[in-house]
């Protein structure tokens, strides 16, 4: 299997490694190029038609900033109101082919608790009350949930794991 260099539209260490993560539980050999991009959506996007967006909008901007880049791979974690009006996060992520084909894949989404729901709803920053939430009390559910909320590793790499996963077997995704 060849090398493959993919342009990564973010300088966060834990996203990088992250992706790193799945691409070695994959198989796969890769070259990070990690690119700071814009997503050109808000910063907390509360849609999931902006959360996909996001995505989308990183990944292209990462492999048209990286000529060397074989792909362009975009991380968007996003918030959405389910059918009762509660916030659900999740993470889409895409790749961006040089010849400008798209995969995307999304992560599971999960109902947020009571707090974040609060936060969301107030349009305030949720990372700004991650700390808070931890604090609340130390059993060991709430302190995995903040952890989780803080970090979206479940998210991010769920949905990074689809979409390279789909990259690289294509020809099994193909439906007549």
């Amino acid at each position: 299997m060849k090398l493959t260099k993919i342009a990564l539209g973010t300088t966060s260490k834990w996203k990088i490694d992250f992706v790193k993560k799945v691409l070695s539980e994959i198989g796969v050999k890769f070259e990070i190029i990690a690119v700071r991009t814009d997503s050109k959506v808000s910063d907390q996007p509360i849609t999931e038609d902006e959360t996909i967006l996001g995505s989308v909008n990183r990944a292209k901007q990462s492999i048209k900033e990286s000529p060397r880049a074989d792909v362009g791979l975009g991380i968007e974690v996003g918030y959405h109101k389910d059918k009762k009006g509660n916030y659900e996060m999740f993470c889409y992520a895409t790749i961006a082919e040089k010849d400008g084909n798209l995969l995307s894949s999304c992560s599971h989404k999960f109902l947020l608790p009571k707090m974040y729901q609060e936060v969301l709803k107030n349009n305030k920053e949720m990372r700004k009350y991650v700390d808070e939430y931890y604090k609340k009390n130390n059993h060991p559910a709430t302190q995995y949930l903040a952890k989780m909320i803080d970090e979206r590793e479940p998210f991010i790499t769920e949905a990074v794991r689809g979409v390279i996963l789909r990259y690289f077997r294509k020809e099994d995704y193909y439906l007549s």
